[in-house]
């Protein structure tokens, strides 16, 4: 009878006695496992977007050919137009991941901030109608690099622009007429850029005053600067506004 007692409670203090490492682990492991989430895996491309993707791998090269001019203008055409298609598609939209287009734009936009410097105007007029539909489809991506990589060639450009639409004997030339058309297409397009952009008054005002004091109107033969000058904000119109009344004489 003792012996069996003995027994009993030898078993009572076996079940009662705690390990050191405890004997919670399995249900830590249990919790663990629960609390952990999988990573989400990209979506699946569709066929549009699948094309476009390729499209524009392959003829992104062919932007930077500086000795190739109509190579350029090529690509940059067919770029600008798989942007806008691509930024259109499911998951591309502003606010969205944008997981196929912003890499995109990426590798686009190194090739495509220098052509701003160049001497060709239908180069720039291109890489300009490339940029504003990038800053349709990826604002953030391009704010400070546009202000930073683009502005200044770009104000370089318009001055040589002017100065080809007012030189007297090139007036009827086949450059300053086309001179005179994409001064214009141009100024316009601007406006619009710094709306996408959401540029600031520091950002604007050297643009601004460019346009103000070197442009007087899209012929080139003095005149209302209002009638060519048609800011879309308010704060653009405000700066405006201001030079008007108060223009920097050099």
């Amino acid at each position: 009878m003792e012996a069996k007692l003995c027994e009993e409670n030898r078993v009572a203090d076996d079940i009662l006695d705690c390990p050191e490492d405890g004997l919670h682990g399995g249900e830590d492991e249990v919790e663990n496992e629960d609390t952990t989430q999988p990573e989400e895996d990209s979506p699946e491309l569709n066929l549009d977007q699948k094309f476009l993707k390729t499209v524009l791998e392959h003829v992104r090269h062919f932007v930077s050919m500086a000795g190739k001019p109509a190579w350029q203008i090529a690509a940059l055409d067919c770029v600008t137009t798989c942007l806008d298609l691509l930024g259109s598609t499911p998951g591309q939209l502003p606010g969205e991941k944008q997981e196929t287009i912003l890499p995109l734009v990426h590798q686009v936009w190194q090739p495509l901030h220098l052509l701003f410097k160049s001497n060709n105007i239908f180069v720039v007029e291109k890489a300009f109608r490339c940029l504003r539909v990038i800053g349709e489809h990826a604002r953030d991506f391009v704010h400070k690099r546009t202000v930073t990589d683009v502005l200044p060639p770009l104000l370089t450009f318009f001055k040589s622009l002017e100065i080809m639409v007012k030189e007297r004997h090139k007036q009827k030339t086949l450059a300053a007429n086309q001179s005179r058309r994409i001064l214009a297409e141009m100024v316009s397009g601007l406006w619009d850029l710094l709306v996408l952009l959401e540029l600031e008054p520091l950002e604007t005002d050297p643009l601004i005053d460019l346009l103000v004091n070197h442009i007087k109107d899209k012929e080139g033969g003095g005149g209302d600067t209002t009638s060519f000058l048609k800011p879309k904000r308010s704060l653009d119109a405000n700066i405006l506004q201001l030079k008007l009344q108060h223009p920097i004489t050099s």
